[in-house]
């Protein structure tokens, strides 16, 4: 997460991508030197600690626990194993610094795949179809005040318009309403099933008086 913004900087040809060994650049050269993947670690450790493929998993393991502690003792035996090799000091520090930022939060390659497939696909609806995208997103989470709060927010800066609760014409859940969206009956706190279901059934109300007879 840290080298978001370098790998940006690389991908784009702002900086220059080095590679400490031959290995790493194989390794991570679609990445731009950068450890983004839990088998491009594997490899290292095979490649250049000399690990078996039981060992490459048992470390993936390891750094997938975001233990300090774990690392502590993990990156050490990696660094002797690399230098018992035959590289250098140097590339071994090379390797251990594009592994250690990978610790705090690194996916498998399909696993990576999945997210940035449903990346692409809210993005485009959010895009394209901004009050159905918004609409649906408030109603998923309509019983999360705090996300309700910054959802409602995000839509009043994207240009679209949030209706109050309307008892005669909201829905439990949020709703398109014209250009707007209109307020969920579902997202107001402790209105519960029973209350709900009893609006929905006697509704439209004429008064204050009348919900409070009929409901």
């Amino acid at each position: 997460m840290a080298f978001i913004p370098d790998y940006c900087s690389r991908a784009n040809g702002y900086t220059e991508v080095e590679y400490p060994c031959k290995e790493l650049k194989n390794i991570t050269g679609n990445t731009f030197g950068i450890a983004i993947y839990q088998e491009q670690v594997m490899e290292m450790t095979r490649q250049l600690g000399g690990y078996s493929m039981g060992q490459a998993d048992a470390f993936r393991k390891a750094i997938g626990k975001k233990s300090k502690e774990v690392m502590e003792v993990e990156l050490p035996k990696l660094r002797t194993a690399i230098i018992a090799r035959g590289f250098s000091q140097k590339i071994a520090d090379g390797v251990i610094n594009v592994i250690e930022p990978f610790i705090g939060y690194g996916f498998n390659r399909s696993h990576a795949a999945a997210y940035a497939y449903i990346a692409y696909q809210t993005a485009y609806f959010k895009t394209h179809y901004p009050i159905e995208f918004m609409t649906a997103l408030l109603t998923v989470f309509f019983d999360k005040e705090e996300k309700i709060v910054a959802y409602i927010k995000d839509a009043k800066d994207m240009g679209i318009r949030i209706l109050p609760p309307d008892i005669n014409t909201s829905r439990r859940a949020f709703t398109i309403d014209g250009d707007a969206i209109r307020f969920g009956l579902g997202a107001i706190k402790r209105l519960g099933d029973a209350a709900l279901s009893s609006i929905e059934e006697h509704r439209p109300f004429a008064s204050l008086e009348d919900i409070a007879v009929r409901a």
